[in-house]
């Protein structure tokens, strides 16, 4: 712990104190993480150095750390977010997902995207 640090933690008897003290010092607002995970998976871009798979995951994380945060996400509304994310080359995968009737789960989301990548690697390959 660096002198600066150990000089901001008021001293105490017992470590039970002294350790809460700390924490009080480190804690962070539930409405700034919320805030900053919000930022985050509104400005996410699919940029295609990255496994699609892993991608949507990470969104899927992101909505799990909102939900534990009490700020759950549906999740129709991260596979429109996901898909808004897509660059336009995916164009076609959102435009099919818009004029189906079912819904996709996210499950249905992350195999289509890999599916649809894969084919766009591949024809970017030949």
């Amino acid at each position: 712990m660096s002198d600066i640090v150990k000089g901001s933690i008021p001293d105490s008897d017992l470590a039970k104190d002294y350790f809460a003290s700390i924490a009080e010092r480190f804690a962070v607002s539930d409405k700034a993480q919320a805030t900053m995970l919000l930022d985050t998976l509104t400005s996410m871009r699919y940029d295609q150095s990255q496994n699609i798979r892993e991608y949507i995951m990470k969104i899927i994380n992101i909505s799990a750390q909102l939900a534990a945060l009490e700020m759950p996400l549906d999740d129709q509304v991260l596979v429109h977010m996901a898909l808004k994310s897509l660059p336009p080359q995916f164009d076609q995968l959102s435009i099919t997902y818009n004029t189906q009737k079912d819904k996709w789960s996210l499950n249905e989301l992350i195999a289509v995207c890999v599916q649809e990548d894969e084919r766009i690697r591949k024809n970017k390959s030949v």
